[in-house]
């Protein structure tokens, strides 16, 4: 008796006591599919002609019981997708989310009180003549009392080959508009800077006003004075 897999096309010559009450379960030893084959349709395909039959291997014959196991061994991860697995994987996704943007809320929170970047845009290099000035460090705020303070910290570098000296630094706040709102100089305790030489610097200003969005740090024109 000639049967075909329905799934792989293959076919299989077995005897016809294989079939009880003119049906029977078989599982293809090609691709592991599991079918239901009636002993008409094989005595059909054995009266057709041409019919390559693989002979060096044979489908099983499955009972109820047999089949169950069978489908567990072929497809073993999906018991893993049952409804309480899938509940349980879902609310884990959630439950990182939420912590997630928690844990970034309370981040924010924490670096506006103690400290971290405020401003929406700082200008970090500046050049007068040979020398640079850069911001290095996000601007924070500190409070003392009532009062509020900018901390900058950055360094002057010295890139060139020769003796620099270095001027007054001016510091200006600036609003969204870039108006300048305050603006103060101030001096770093190194006045010259020897060829490659880096010094660093820090500064706490006073905040006046909320506007404050923007700071700038440059070298004074010596030029203008």
């Amino acid at each position: 008796m000639i049967i075909e897999c329905p799934k792989c096309k293959t076919k299989f010559e077995v005897a016809d006591s294989a079939f009880v009450n003119g049906e029977m379960k078989f599982q293809c030893s090609e691709c592991a599919f599991i079918w239901n084959e009636r002993i008409e349709k094989a005595r059909k395909l054995e009266s057709s002609d041409k019919v390559e039959v693989k002979e060096d291997k044979l489908p099983s014959i499955l009972t109820d019981e047999e089949e169950k196991v069978s489908q567990k061994k072929v497809l073993p991860f999906l018991s893993m997708f049952n409804a309480k697995n899938l509940l349980v994987f879902f609310m884990a996704v959630v439950l990182f989310v939420i912590i997630f943007v928690i844990g970034g809320f309370v981040m924010d929170s924490s670096s506006s009180k103690e400290g971290g970047n405020v401003f929406e845009n700082v200008d970090k290099k500046e050049k007068a003549n040979d020398l640079y000035v850069e911001i290095v460090k996000p601007l924070t705020l500190t409070k003392e009392g009532t009062n509020e303070y900018i901390i900058i910290r950055g360094f002057v570098y010295n890139p060139t080959n020769k003796k620099m000296r270095v001027p007054k630094l001016v510091i200006r706040l600036e609003n969204r508009d870039e108006r300048v709102l305050q603006e103060q100089e101030r001096e770093i305790e190194k006045k010259v800077l020897a060829p490659l030489e880096k010094t660093d610097f820090m500064f706490k200003v006073f905040k006046f006003s909320s506007q404050v969005a923007r700071v700038k740090v440059d070298f004074v024109d010596e030029n203008k004075i």
